[in-house]
């Protein structure tokens, strides 16, 4: 049995960069956050995050080649 997502909860000072430093940091961890989301009030931030102990559930698709739309039109 796997023990799936779990919350993190970091509360930070409502300041410009204070996030930037946590993301550094918990990627600097290899942390992948599944989602989550920060809200400030009354001076104070509160980050609240899904973490899982296993490999990110998505994977980036390939990249494919840009072609032009094509112009189909109707006769």
């Amino acid at each position: 049995m796997t023990a799936g997502p779990r919350d993190l909860e970091v509360c930070l000072p409502d300041r410009p960069g204070a996030l930037a430093d946590l993301g550094q940091a918990l990627g600097a961890a290899g942390v992948s956050l599944e989602g989550g989301g920060v809200f400030a009030r009354a001076g104070r931030a509160v980050a609240h995050y899904l973490v899982d102990d296993g490999p990110p559930r998505w994977r980036p698709s390939p990249p494919r080649a840009w072609a032009p739309p094509s112009s189909a039109t109707s006769s």
